[in-house]
């Protein structure tokens, strides 16, 4: 079968590690990463979700020889032991690189250890040897960890502890940047002095959506990476439909690529018909996973149908809305921020995505998001 090099290496890829130059456009945030990886200084990169926050990251790491490299994403590990399963992945990790760096020996030892479905003690004992084995593996080279979506392990303070230690004992060796869907890390690590991370985390940048020119020039250019000449139309719907976002750009790209190759033409709304409703998908899958775990999930049901039809909404039109207080109403909003579904814009709440917007208005929504519970 005949590979399509734009749609597996260029600017419509799906992979979140690329070379530079397949990376549209970001010239400031891409010298910003370089001096902060130069300094070896902690940062964090924010952002919502499909912003290239995790692309931009891993791919300006790579490009890097001088470090070994680490990708972890919290957002796959399971809520009930999000820290334990984080050790085990870090785990996996360090062995592979001990292994490329031929250190056998140490990778059979720590291959031994276990972080899940153990006493505390034992946990514990670990912890200290796979802290042990980061040591020789930063003694050949420097070391880059990134965590994808940090804010689900952050939230744990075992977590922060951890992290806490690492840069006080292993700066400037190792690095460490956190990565997450949200308007801003540091009410996490910065709330007050007592945090473990508190002053230890330096910079941090946020990522946001393309504006109307640089969304066009972004397919312009991925397109003319595959010889396509787009219909302008195509163009106009993607501008007016998916605010921005290169996620969702990508996907549009994709799917009218594969249909020019296939049909010979590109038909604008079989091709954002396609696009809504994959996308659809994906962000009832991510609404069902930040709810899995809360109380009262219909309350968080109700505000973001309140949002979505208003476009944007007040505190107290959203209390209203569900019955409850401002106090308690400010505390399912403040959780929806935190988790970059909602953002808030001086005294008003929206719903920034505009396929995540459309999809909560469907009358099957609290039906789809119920059954992936």
């Amino acid at each position: 079968m005949k590979k399509i090099p734009c749609l597996e290496d260029g600017i419509f890829a799906l992979k979140t590690l690329k070379k530079i130059e397949n990376i549209y456009d970001r010239d400031l945030e891409k010298k910003w990463l370089e001096t902060m990886f130069a300094s070896m200084a902690w940062f964090s990169v924010c952002g919502l979700r499909r912003t290239g926050k995790t692309t931009l990251v891993r791919s300006i790491a790579d490009a890097l020889e001088r470090f070994s490299v680490i990708y972890l994403n919290a957002w796959e590990l399971p809520e009930e032991s999000v820290f334990e399963s984080f050790l085990e992945r870090l785990k996996d990790e360090v062995i592979s690189h001990l292994e490329m760096q031929k250190l056998k020996s140490l990778a059979r030892r720590i291959r031994r250890l276990s972080f899940l479905g153990v006493s505390v003690e034992i946990r514990d004992k670990s912890q200290l040897k796979l802290v042990g084995a980061l040591k020789e593996l930063i003694k050949t080279k420097p070391l880059i960890i990134i965590i994808d979506e940090a804010p689900y392990l952050l939230e744990t303070k075992k977590a922060q502890k951890f992290f806490a230690a690492l840069h006080d004992v292993y700066v400037p060796k190792l690095l460490i940047v956190f990565t997450g869907s949200i308007i801003t890390l540091k009410h996490i690590y910065e709330k007050n002095e007592t945090r473990p991370l508190y002053g230890r985390i330096e910079e941090e940048i946020t990522l946001e959506p393309f504006d109307e020119y640089n969304s066009r020039r972004y397919l312009e250019t991925g397109f003319k990476q595959c010889g396509i000449e787009p219909p302008q139309e195509l163009i106009e719907a993607a501008i007016l439909r998916l605010g921005g976002f290169p996620g969702w750009l990508t996907l549009l790209g994709r799917i009218a690529t594969r249909q020019k190759l296939i049909l010979g033409k590109i038909n604008t709304q079989e091709t954002i018909k396609e696009l809504e409703e994959r996308a659809s998908k994906v962000v009832i899958g991510e609404i069902a996973k930040f709810l899995r775990l809360k109380r009262n999930f219909k309350i968080y049901i109700k505000i973001l149908k309140k949002i979505s039809i208003e476009a944007e909404s007040t505190l107290t039109e959203i209390s209203r809305a569900i019955s409850r207080d401002p106090s308690t109403t400010t505390f399912y909003l403040d959780q929806l921020t935190l988790h970059g579904i909602v953002k808030k814009t001086g005294k008003t709440y929206q719903i920034p995505d505009p396929i995540l917007r459309k999809t909560i208005q469907k009358p099957n929504f609290e039906k789809e998001v119920k059954i992936r519970l």
